[in-house]
């Protein structure tokens, strides 16, 4: 085996040469310590209690703040809903739409309004089955579950 001498001994100190990096494909995969894959996986170790606890903490501070500063100022109804069924659904599974209603302080059609909107991004899913529309039971989906994991997993890593 051969040893080469580097060319920067061949170089004039003064001249410096530009260095072109390969240029990576959409489809090439990313290389290991790349700091995108490690926060990937580091999201994916968060312990499951620590996210529901999390969001426990944001639905119970965003009732604190509608006390404290009035209901009128925050309008965040479909927001509330995601919170309430992804913690409600960690505890006993589907949640009635009419416990939605009592849930999110809101009236019972903009909570109707708002299922249909989170149940078309795909992000709740409704049992269609009941003609009562307040009695139909929703739950969350595995794609709003995983958008909110990946939401809470950020926040407990922001300061």
């Amino acid at each position: 085996m051969t040893v080469r001498q580097s060319d920067k001994a061949a170089r004039p100190s003064g001249s410096k040469r530009a260095v072109r990096l390969p240029k990576m494909g959409r489809n090439q995969p990313r290389q290991v310590g790349d700091p995108i894959r490690d926060r990937e996986q580091a999201d994916r170790a968060v312990d499951p209690d620590a996210l529901l606890n999390r969001a426990n903490l944001i639905f119970s501070a965003r009732r604190l703040r509608a006390q404290v500063f009035g209901k009128a100022m925050f309008g965040e109804t479909g927001w509330d809903l995601l919170l309430a069924l992804y913690i409600d659904g960690r505890r006993s599974g589907r949640t009635s739409v009419s416990s939605l209603i009592r849930l999110s302080e809101a009236p019972q059609t903009t909570v109707l309004r708002w299922l249909d909107y989170l149940e078309s991004r795909g992000w709740v899913d409704r049992d269609r089955e009941q003609t009562n529309r307040k009695q139909a039971t929703v739950d969350i989906t595995q794609q709003g579950r995983a958008a909110l994991d990946n939401y809470l997993t950020k926040t407990l890593r922001e300061p």
